[in-house]
């Protein structure tokens, strides 16, 4: 992951068609431990441990996938500000299931993207969620319950997940759901 912040999280799920990954950055404090659970920074700048913060966020995100997807192993790593060497700090199994009601979509990919406090962009990411493809939802997503959900927690002042540009998601733009061409080939169409 290419990136300034101080730290990022790595998540497996399982989809229709195979086992996806969500990676975000997250403001980790500096004093952590190889083994033990990490604190993380919050946008207030409370710190919490990272599996209360990350499981805060996860609250919405189950939301946009059926209940048969299924999250599990989320690693932890630190980023060293000057060599950007990853170093794995902490590792916990999520033990969570998407609470969509909707069926996923496969070969589906959804990003959903804010704008920092620094001007960059947060892109955030889901495969063969609940939504129909070639689809394009605009913020501030009236009448999409779930996508609002998500949206409200990463503007909100207790999110953990942090920018790449070292700071915090402050406004929401717009979600795009379109045919992942690498989950297509790997599907063999």
């Amino acid at each position: 992951m290419n990136s300034q912040a101080p730290g990022f999280f790595r998540t497996t799920y399982t989809g229709v068609n195979g086992v996806h990954h969500l990676e975000m950055c997250l403001n980790l404090k500096s004093d952590w431990v190889q083994g033990e659970e990490p604190t993380v920074l919050q946008k207030d700048g409370t710190e919490i441990p990272a599996i209360t913060g990350l499981g805060a966020f996860f609250v919405p995100y189950v939301e946009i996938f059926e209940t048969e997807t299924l999250f599990g192993l989320t690693e932890i790593y630190a980023v060293d500000a000057e060599t950007k060497e990853r170093k794995f700090v902490f590792a916990y199994n999520l033990d969570l299931a998407g609470t969509g009601a909707s069926v996923s979509v496969p070969f589906s990919q959804g990003t959903m993207t804010f704008k920092t406090t620094k001007g960059g962009i947060i892109r955030l990411t889901e495969m063969e969620g609940v939504f129909p493809v070639n689809q394009k939802f605009r913020a501030p997503y009236t009448g999409i319950a779930d996508l609002l959900a998500l949206s409200n927690h990463m503007v909100s002042s207790s999110c953990v997940i942090y920018g790449r540009d070292n700071s915090y998601a402050f406004a929401p733009i717009a979600t795009t759901v379109k045919t992942s061409d690498p989950l297509r080939e790997r599907g063999g169409l």
